[in-house]
């Protein structure tokens, strides 16, 4: 590969590429690596997305939650947290915008890892105003299943009402004036685009397409295939019958708190989950194991 901010580091068993930073770029030397989010930083994140390894690269690095820009909401207490890591939380868009032009474009990598909607326009905005070099981890998705089709009639039946056709002419021309601000260079395309399957683009928002079109895409691995490989030397897999619990962390789940969906009572939910595991144990003479 050529010498730029993206190189490929080979893994012990897959020839698929994972992400590293090198310092230069046709002589731009790269000090810093800007994540802006729109989650806490959690132990999670920080192996998601190579936190450690680019600190071990010496490049500076932060951390940026944008989470009450977007949401108008405050999330828990931060799950993890690692030295070198200047973390920032802003709530005002003002204060963002004062924060991106007062960096340092030439020796600065931004990873703007929110989706592009009308929540986020203003703040892809200002990033495409300075003309930040922006990096994207396209593989946060999983495939959509669109369901069975509806008939013609079944979708006039669903325009019956005249709020609901005003929110669905409101949601197209919302998209169109999304789509066109990419198309007409408004908003800034990524420079270079780390991609995980076929429905990479879907991750980015309105227009992926035109960013995988414009953009470098470096493919990479899914998050789970990562951890299975670091995971599958082990000998972690119970010696006698089991059965697989997959905790999708109801009780604390940051997507919750973004959309206003009510959290699990913790204490209610573990104390149900123990008892009727203990129960399934017993009945069927099984093991457990929690996927968390």
């Amino acid at each position: 590969m050529e010498d730029g901010l993206v190189s490929d580091l080979e893994t012990a068993n897959s020839n698929i590429a994972l992400p590293r930073f090198n310092q230069k770029n046709s002589g731009v030397m790269v000090k810093k690596v800007v994540f802006i989010m729109s989650l806490p930083l959690s132990t999670k994140i920080i192996s998601d997305f190579y936190i450690r390894e680019i600190l071990d690269e010496g490049i500076e690095v932060e951390y940026w939650n944008v989470a009450e820009i977007l949401f108008k909401k405050t999330y828990p207490t931060p799950e993890g947290n690692l030295k070198g890591v200047g973390s920032c939380t802003f709530r005002f868009l003002s204060d963002f915008k004062k924060a991106i032009f007062k960096s340092d474009k030439l020796t600065t990598v931004f990873i703007p890892q929110i989706t592009y909607d009308y929540r986020s326009f203003k703040i892809f905005r200002i990033i495409s105003k300075a003309n930040c070099c922006t990096f994207f981890f396209a593989r946060g998705a999983l495939p959509i299943n669109p369901g069975k089709k509806r008939s013609d009639f079944l979708k006039l039946l669903n325009y019956r009402l005249p709020f609901k056709l005003a929110s669905k002419i409101s949601q197209k021309i919302i998209a169109f004036y999304l789509l066109e601000s990419k198309k007409r260079g408004w908003i800034k395309p990524h420079d270079v685009l780390f991609a995980a399957g076929s429905k990479a683009p879907q991750v980015i928002g309105v227009g992926g397409k035109l960013d995988f079109g414009k953009g470098k895409v470096v493919p990479i691995n899914y998050f789970d295939y990562d951890v299975f490989q670091s995971e599958a030397a082990k000998e972690s897999v119970p010696s006698q019958n089991y059965c697989v619990f997959l905790d999708e962390y109801l009780t604390r789940h940051p997507d919750f708190i973004a959309l206003g969906i009510p959290l699990v009572d913790e204490q209610s939910y573990f104390n149900h989950l123990n008892n009727f595991f203990a129960s399934v144990e017993k009945a069927l003479n099984i093991k457990v194991v929690i996927a968390a």
